[in-house]
């Protein structure tokens, strides 16, 4: 792991949190 991949895998996971907030 490289600190940049670890860090988009943070804000993709975070993105498709807030995707799933908003699609309720």
């Amino acid at each position: 792991w490289t600190n940049d991949s670890l860090i988009e895998r943070k804000i993709n996971d975070l993105a498709d949190k807030t995707t799933k907030i908003w699609d309720q």
